[in-house]
């Protein structure tokens, strides 16, 4: 009897040094147009899709109780147009950077500004 082959790796959010999402990140065709990048918060880097229209106002796009920012996948391909969309990973989920401790929303508050802003 073989043994089962695992499935390739893929990165992580700790494993990652830079501020820009390595190629190697999965793609689903929605975002082929977005950014992915890695954003440093006080509560560690935060995975984020940036795309849409670079001078359009941003919409940034926080998703709820486990879930990543691809749940806007649909949202994103209507505002790309007009708006810079801003689809974030909250912190512990998708390629976000895993939770060291509870955290509040007040916390989270302060995580989404530097997001919105690069």
């Amino acid at each position: 009897m073989s043994t089962p082959t695992p499935p390739p790796s893929t990165p992580t959010a700790n494993s990652l040094t830079t501020s820009t999402a390595p190629a190697a990140w999965p793609r689903s065709g929605w975002d082929d147009d977005c950014q992915q990048r890695l954003i440093p918060t006080p509560l560690g880097e935060l995975h984020v899709r940036v795309g849409g229209r670079p001078d359009g106002d941003p919409m940034v796009f926080w998703p709820g109780l486990m879930m990543t920012g691809a749940m806007f996948h649909a949202q994103h391909r209507h505002y790309a147009p007009t708006h810079r969309t801003v689809l974030i990973d909250p912190p512990g989920i998708g390629g976000s950077a895993p939770l060291r401790s509870t955290i509040t929303l007040e916390q989270c508050a302060q995580a989404l500004s530097p997001c919105s802003t690069r």
